[in-house]
């Protein structure tokens, strides 16, 4: 049931399954502890292991939540990851060390089965602690985590799988998925997204607002692109390494900003997601090719005839 919860929060089996190991692991020694110290299971020793993995559920969550907030604020897995640890490793720690010193009030007592549920509880609730702040962070460092919470909250304007040429042919949860895989980018009218002659990797897909490309010839700017809702961005440095022109906002606008580790992390962990994004790239790049040849021989036809 943990499992299937994790699942649903997380929006993916794997990652669900992730997210299940620093829960597990303390569970699976306690038992083996048991048999290895010959405690027998009793109604008191029986309940050591739902203690302990409620309480230990509670702080991964917290920890991949937010690891999730982290990691994509900045745009880095591992960052994100040690950032997390730091903001949530004094409060998880002040917490175990008021449950392991409350169980171990009960090794007080006169009754041996609330002995050993007392030690047995703090021991099981330390194990629980060391995973989290080890083995938690180690497997978040390596993923991109997209929860139920994102999805939901995530507006990319009314049916942008029909309206966004990139989305065509994506279900809406695969395209909110998609989007936060990837990076949400937000710029204030008259800010700079990219500048001629700079190096690049990544490209843009608007969602809202408009850009306007220009280049600078013969010192004065020459406008060539007023670009809007559902248009792709950047793709030249995308292939290339190299922005062709500068690109400022006419307007507030929010754009979806991938390269290609985000293309090949959304391949292993969605593969049909990225087979449409990858055919619906194809596709943009062979009609905007065709327009420019268009446009080339249009001019070639102008200056013939001028001629």
């Amino acid at each position: 049931l943990i499992y299937l919860v994790l699942v649903v929060m997380f929006m993916d089996f794997r990652v669900g399954l992730i997210a299940l190991l620093p829960n597990a692991l303390p569970i699976a020694i306690y038992f083996g502890a048991l048999g290895f110290t010959g405690v027998t299971l009793n109604p008191s020793t029986s309940l050591v292991g739902s203690l302990a993995l409620g309480i230990a559920v509670d702080d991964t969550i917290h920890f991949f939540t937010r690891f999730n907030a982290e990691a994509k604020r900045r745009a880095d897995e591992r960052s994100g990851a040690r950032a997390a640890l730091r903001a949530l490793i004094r409060p998880v720690t002040f917490t175990t060390l008021g449950l392991v010193l409350g169980f171990g009030v009960l090794t007080l007592s006169e009754l041996g089965a609330q002995v050993q549920l007392g030690l047995l509880a703090g021991f099981t609730i330390a194990v629980a602690w060391v995973v989290d702040v080890t083995l938690s962070p180690a497997l978040c460092s390596g993923v991109r985590i997209v929860t139920l919470w994102d999805v939901l909250r995530l507006d990319l304007g009314e049916a942008p799988q029909e309206e966004i040429e990139l989305f065509k042919g994506l279900s809406l949860r695969q395209t909110r998925i998609f989007a936060l895989m990837s990076d949400i980018r937000r710029l204030e009218a008259g800010e700079r997204l990219v500048t001629e002659g700079e190096e690049g990797d990544d490209m843009f897909v608007i969602v809202h607002g408009e850009l306007r490309a220009w280049v600078e010839k013969d010192g004065r700017e020459v406008e060539f692109s007023i670009m809007k809702r559902g248009d792709v961005v950047g793709e030249v440095a995308y292939f290339a390494s190299r922005r062709s022109a500068n690109v400022d906002a006419r307007s507030d606008a929010l754009l979806v900003r991938f390269g290609h580790e985000d293309l090949e992390r959304l391949q292993r962990r969605y593969p049909r997601t990225a087979a449409v994004v990858l055919a619906n790239l194809n596709r943009v790049q062979a009609e905007r090719l065709v327009r420019m040849t268009g446009e080339i021989e249009r001019l070639m036809a102008q200056q013939a005839t001028a001629g």
